[in-house]
């Protein structure tokens, strides 16, 4: 498993529309990991001091990917967060060495247990981009997520030896 996640630098110059945040982490694509990118995910937004409600639309993103690339994917699962102060923007990126899938009408699987996982993002995120390449597929998704003020969630780690030992 490979994890990393980024802060701003505390000594940065006061240009806070350009300080980015990234966190990422690599994961074998088996349904055991879904868990463990969810809980990454909202440790590592936690610590960035993102708004509550603004960090469960994003893990509901994020657990609806990962579980598609699970499914559909194989090899190894990534996870790319990004997040620019002052933009109000949290971009999503799972990738996976997956094909699109074919829908096949008359398969034994109820619709309504199965392939909503994608509808659900597109209805969370601002936007949703499907990208395949010779590798695998690649999937954006940008959530909006207000700032939470700095006393909005006291206790939370915020540094990165924090995030990662919430995680491991």
């Amino acid at each position: 498993m490979y994890l990393s996640a980024s802060a701003p630098h505390p000594s940065a110059p006061a240009a806070r529309s350009r300080d980015a945040r990234v966190a990422l982490l690599a994961v074998p694509t088996e349904a055991e990991h879904v868990p463990r990118v969810r809980h990454f995910t909202v440790a590592v937004l936690r610590a960035w001091r993102l708004d509550e409600e603004a960090c469960e639309t994003a893990e509901l993103v994020v657990a609806e990917l990962a579980a598609n690339a699970v499914q559909y994917g194989g090899g190894e699962l990534s996870l790319h967060l990004s997040f620019a102060e002052g933009s109000g923007r949290l971009v999503v990126v799972v990738r996976d060495s997956g094909r699109a899938p074919r829908r096949r009408p008359g398969r034994d699987c109820d619709p309504c247990e199965r392939g909503r996982g994608i509808e659900i993002v597109a209805y969370l995120a601002q936007w949703v981009r499907v990208e395949h390449h010779p590798g695998g597929r690649c999937v954006k998704a940008c959530v909006l997520v207000p700032e939470a003020g700095a006393d909005a969630l006291p206790g939370l780690p915020v540094d990165t030896a924090s995030v990662a030992a919430v995680v491991v």
